[in-house]
């Protein structure tokens, strides 16, 4: 509508300036043209309830946008904490204040003892450990996550005082500790009455007899503390420390059947729609060994390799070797101390 009587103006205008006796019009000349033009008319009514509506119903659909917006943006917020209350239901536990630790994992009869003669009950997957509570391994073995992050596991027959999320007294039996494995976590002290063990980013067993402390180190170093003062452990050294104080020291390999038990104490890894390269990181953690590859060639194949099947009942080293003869990659010859894998030549 504007449109129209600009154009209808302008051409007035125009007409206007180019008569004769407004060629050289100066400031009264363009008085005139306004005078000749007069005031905008006022658009209808009909005009401007037409412009109107189009403006209510363009304000509509920019607010409708918006509220679309805000819509997925809550579905997604929305979408997110229930992944999160899912991750919880299928093992990730958020731990309560007054937790410890809990039991991610265990096999057999697991007795949990609550302080001062308390309540008496057996644990399972999920139970929470407080202040002052003993785990008892009856005739089962447990992986228990610690507040601090630390993850722990306990032989058959292990007696386990939880004092705080940083220190346990081990009371017999064996417990392992895999502290590489947790960059993040909070160093763990085992005590017992013969002496005190805290380890320095290590993997390490330690078991508690009636006589000596039985300290097995596999990876890393630990501190060995006692009245006779501070004896250091490192990697493949077995230090045991007697009633009297004294040290005994002696070899403790990677093959040592004394590490057999600790994979009996935790699940399994699953090798189906894993990579190969994250079942060989895993073996060679198990094992006590670092994984390397030939080239970057052997390292792509078998992260890019996705594993089908089962190797239950296997134990790492047997399964590297099972898995390894269906890919086209192979295990070197090496060192005790190394996992080496290198593409087949063939390929």
């Amino acid at each position: 509508y504007r449109a129209r009587h600009s154009r209808r103006h302008a051409r007035t205008a125009v007409n206007i300036m180019n008569t004769p006796e407004n060629t050289d019009a100066d400031d009264s000349g363009i008085e005139a043209v306004l005078r000749e033009i007069g005031s905008r008319p006022e658009p209808s009514r009909q005009a401007t309830q037409e412009v109107c509506a189009a403006v209510y119903a363009e304000w509509r659909a920019l607010v409708g946008a918006r509220m679309r917006r805000r819509r997925q943006l809550q579905f997604a917020l929305a979408a997110s904490v229930l992944l999160a209350v899912l991750a919880t239901a299928v093992g990730v536990r958020v731990m309560s204040p007054h937790e410890i630790a809990s039991v991610i994992y265990r096999t057999g009869l697991v007795s949990v003892t609550t302080p001062h003669g308390g309540e008496d009950h057996g644990a399972a997957t999920g139970t929470p450990i407080r202040r002052g509570d003993v785990l008892t391994m009856i005739d089962g073995r447990a992986t228990l996550r610690l507040a601090g992050g630390l993850v722990v596991r306990l032989d058959t027959g292990a007696s386990v005082h939880f004092l705080t999320k940083d220190r346990i007294e081990l009371q017999s039996g064996g417990v392992y500790v895999d502290a590489g494995g947790a960059a993040s976590a909070e160093p763990l002290t085992i005590e017992n009455a013969l002496g005190s063990v805290r380890h320095v980013g290590t993997q390490y067993q330690v078991r508690a007899g009636t006589e000596n402390l039985d300290v097995l180190v596999r990876q890393g170093r630990v501190e060995i503390t006692s009245e006779t003062g501070i004896t250091t452990g490192t990697a493949g050294e077995r230090v045991k420390l007697n009633a009297d104080g004294e040290i005994e020291r002696g070899l403790a390999p990677r093959n040592d059947p004394a590490w057999a038990w600790t994979l009996q104490a935790a699940r399994q890894f699953d090798i189906q729609d894993q990579t190969l390269d994250a079942f060989l990181a895993w073996a060679a953690r198990e094992t006590g060994r670092e994984l390397v590859y030939d080239d970057s060639q052997a390292q792509i194949a078998a992260r890019e390799l996705k594993l089908r099947g089962s190797i239950a009942g296997l134990s790492p080293e047997a399964a590297v070797d099972i898995v390894l003869a269906t890919t086209r990659l192979h295990r070197r010859p090496g060192d005790d101390a190394h996992i080496r894998i290198a593409l087949n030549s063939a390929q």
